[in-house]
């Protein structure tokens, strides 16, 4: 069956080590999100190489996926809280960088246990929420501008027309 899995690293490493990118190695654990066309579920497993991994127990698994088929393509959305009480899991960070590796089956050309496409090691930005002040203030900054702008070019006209004898004083701003 076609099959898609989603590996992050269990712990974020202090010294920015990554685990192996094929389900993990014995030192650094993956958490994986595995999706099987045949059942049409998603499993959290936790691997420590291909040989070596276990599901997670529904109870503490937090994914849920809809995973549609179109066109000759799949279309996978995951969700699931950035963070979790199980040690296991990959917690996300706001503002930082998470390890990210891809592993795809493709069932119809007998791609099974180790034959599939893989990726190595991508990296996942979550970006910070921008302030709602970042929305207004740069609006309110333009009409600012404009409005001084406007004086400016206004002001040596008005001089101009002193100048020339076309009025005897500027008109006031206001």
């Amino acid at each position: 069956p076609d099959q898609f899995a989603i590996q992050f690293p269990a712990k974020a490493d202090k010294d920015g080590a990554r685990p192996y990118f094929l389900l993990g190695d014995k030192k650094r654990a993956v958490n994986t999100w595995w999706w099987r066309a045949d059942s049409n579920t998603t499993a959290e497993i936790n691997a420590k190489s291909f040989g070596s991994f276990q599901p997670q127990s529904e109870r503490s698994t937090q994914i849920k996926s809809n995973v549609t088929y179109q066109d000759g393509r799949y279309t996978m959305m995951i969700t699931r809280p950035l963070t979790t009480s199980d040690t296991n899991d990959v917690q996300f960070e706001v503002g930082g960088w998470t390890p990210v590796a891809f592993n795809a089956w493709d069932g119809a050309r007998g791609e099974i246990g180790q034959r599939r496409a893989v990726s190595t090691w991508y990296w996942i930005f979550l970006e910070p929420e921008i302030p709602s002040q970042a929305h207004v203030l740069p609006p309110v900054m333009f009409l600012l501008s404009l409005g001084v702008l406007g004086l400016i070019v206004r002001s040596p006209r008005e001089w101009a027309k002193v100048e020339s004898g076309e009025q005897d004083a500027p008109k006031p701003l206001m």
